[in-house]
């Protein structure tokens, strides 16, 4: 984006010169003198943009995401400083994509005549178009718009520049707010389909006690047993093991969810594919994993897996499906399946359907059950949710930045080739002033191809904005983070309406441009 940036400027800068250019030329200056000129203008700014971009990005930028992240947390204090191989790489492609474009621009100019150069370029010859050909559609045009269609493809440089530009401004927002619908995917579907239980408890050492129904403590148990008997729960057996797979040697760790009653899994988590939905058995010889954790392993269905406990102990088992999950590796194995592979699991907490969504309630229940010596933790989902919650709100901020610099992007890009476009074509417009054309009608002559343009730019920037977002996606997910890959629709209408009214505005700035136009001094002959 930098090149064509600078492509465009530079492009409108030698347009606007094409005189004196000619003029040095005829005089006998060398073409590298010339040339010097805008090479040393260009790259004088790049080196003081550079500088610029160089502190906002290793100090404001930083600044700027510590400051919203810490309205959520406690931060410790911030530490920039600059890395010289980041910054002289981002600098050497700056320097060699905006001297690389200013070089294409003058040296296109340059290559002509210098009698050529010290008159106004002639305006390009009109082509049919391959609207021409489809009859009941062009029949029906008017003037006007034949004329508009016309001319957005007798200018081709215009064309792919500003297509290109609108289409990077329209990819970045989608990306933007792809990003935040990545997290917000991963927090609705992770704990409103996905998890169905919304708490759970997990037993001490002792808890094998009152599992085997031989608890010492009569009190402890009583409170175990009233609060278990109020709420749908399952026994489960978790633990942290290690999973690796057959076909490569990455491993994995991950959290063992072990069900005292396979047919009773499905009420507290959602196993289900992805892609289709539909929901994956979990049978007495079942052992299901997350679809990330299948991916690294390059695991299927039928194939091989195997854990390892903290003691050093493996077993192999065989693969029966995968699910969709976004936070955290689990691992869900039939209670027969890991005695055959271990030995008979011994339960150590429970999943729970409470139905408890106060916050202060849930504070007390904690406090009371934390009483039994049985319980050494209690956790409510709520409370997980709640970060990523947080860290969705401190993100919006930086979505909206990413957005400002995106329109930011789209206004200098735009400006720029309507400004070319409008000095290349001032004889054209002064004469349809004289012919009797109104201000709105010729603003509407040249503002009709933005508009085009911008269309057809933000329709292929949609189209890029989910290819960035998928990337961006990819490479930021882990084993235990993955982010939702889906775009809500009003992800694309917000970012196509930002884009087509920095696209407006624009054009609203330009308007004063036209109404300036000397008639008498643009259609004089130069001769």
């Amino acid at each position: 984006m930098a090149a064509l940036v600078s492509l465009t400027t530079m492009t409108r800068m030698v347009e606007e010169e094409r005189i004196q250019i000619g003029t040095l030329k005829a005089l006998g200056y060398r073409r590298i003198t010339i040339m010097s000129k805008y090479m040393i203008y260009c790259g004088a700014a790049t080196v003081i943009g550079c500088i610029i971009g160089l502190l906002a990005g290793f100090s404001g930028l930083p600044r700027v995401i510590a400051m919203a992240f810490s309205s959520q947390y406690a931060l410790p204090p911030l530490i920039t400083e600059i890395h010289p191989e980041y910054a002289l790489l981002s600098c050497i492609l700056e320097i060699v994509c905006t001297l690389g474009a200013t070089w294409a621009a003058c040296r296109h100019t340059l290559n002509e005549k210098s009698a050529q150069l010290m008159i106004p370029r002639a305006p390009k010859a009109g082509k049919r178009i391959l609207l021409e050909r489809i009859g009941f559609f062009w029949n029906r045009l008017s003037f006007s718009y034949k004329s508009t269609l016309r001319n957005v493809f007798r200018y081709k440089k215009h064309l792919f520049m500003t297509v290109l530009g609108v289409a990077g401004c329209t990819a970045l927002m989608v990306a933007g707010f792809g990003i935040q619908d990545s997290l917000t995917k991963l927090v609705k579907t992770q704990y409103d389909d996905i998890i169905r239980y919304d708490m759970r408890i997990e037993l001490s050492e002792s808890g094998s006690d009152y599992i085997a129904g031989s608890g010492s403590d009569s009190g402890s148990a009583a409170i175990l047993d009233d609060f278990l008997d109020e709420h749908d729960h399952l026994s489960v057996m978790s633990r942290s093991m290690d999973l690796s797979g057959s076909e490569n040697k990455e491993i994995i760790s991950s959290t063992i969810y072990v069900p005292d009653d396979p047919s009773k899994m499905k009420s507290f988590v959602s196993l289900h594919e992805r892609r289709s939905g539909e929901p994956v058995a979990f049978r007495d010889d079942s052992v299901v994993i997350s679809e990330k954790m299948a991916e690294v392993l390059e695991a299927r269905p039928g194939d091989k897996i195997t854990l390892t406990d903290p003691d050093g102990v493996s077993a192999d088992f065989e693969l029966t499906g995968t699910t969709e999950n976004y936070s955290g590796c689990y691992v869900y194995i039939a209670p027969d399946v890991y005695a055959d592979g271990f030995e008979v699991p011994e339960y150590n907490g429970y999943l729970l359907r409470s139905g408890i969504t106060d916050q202060d309630t849930q504070e007390s229940i904690t406090e009371d059950l934390l009483e039994s010596e049985y319980i050494s933790a209690t956790e409510f989902t709520s409370q997980s949710r709640e970060i990523y919650e947080t860290i969705l709100d401190s993100l919006t901020f930086l979505v909206y930045v990413l957005v400002a610099f995106s329109g930011m992007l789209a206004a200098v890009v735009l400006y720029n080739l309507t400004n070319i476009n409008i000095n290349e074509r001032t004889r054209e417009l002064a004469t349809l002033r004289v012919l009797g054309y109104h201000n709105k009608e010729v603003a509407a002559y040249i503002f009709r191809e933005i508009a085009i343009l911008s269309v057809l730019g933000t329709i292929l920037g949609l189209a890029l904005g989910k290819l960035l977002h998928y990337y961006i996606v990819i490479v930021a997910e882990s084993t235990d983070m993955v982010f939702g890959r889906e775009l809500d629709i009003s992800t694309y209408l917000i970012s196509a309406l930002f884009t087509l009214i920095f696209s407006a505005l624009v054009d609203l700035i330009m308007s004063r441009k036209l109404r300036r136009i000397d008639m008498a001094a643009s259609m004089k002959a130069v001769d």
